[in-house]
């Protein structure tokens, strides 16, 4: 039942990093938080991250499917004594092995994408 969510981060210039609500924002996180000159409300941190439709708050994107074989057209194509090319940059777009089921502008609070 998780909800994404746009980063307190990118809301806020990177002053208030940890989202404690739908609309609230916290500078220190944990148990800080409790401490109301630590948060900032603003129903304009109600905003969905990533690629949700119209800003709105949305579902966690699903995993790729691992187990599914791919389509003949992505069936991968083998070249015997080729040249290995490796980029400089192995790094994805999106870490979608790294335990956050949210977008990358967005983080995972309490089971929901914030």
């Amino acid at each position: 039942l998780g909800v994404c969510y746009k980063k307190c981060g990118l809301l806020t210039n990177g002053e208030f990093m940890h989202r404690i609500a739908a609309a609230t924002c916290c500078k220190t996180g944990g148990l800080g938080c409790m401490d109301l000159f630590n948060d900032i409300t603003n129903k304009a941190f109600d905003v969905g991250g990533g690629d949700g439709p119209d800003g709105v708050a949305h579902l966690p994107e699903p995993p790729p499917d691992a187990d599914a074989a791919p389509s003949p057209s992505q069936a991968p194509t083998v070249v015997v004594n080729a040249p290995v090319v490796v980029p400089e940059n192995l790094e994805p777009a999106e870490h979608r092995h790294d335990g956050n089921l949210c977008g990358d502008n967005e983080e995972l609070y309490a089971g929901l994408c914030y």
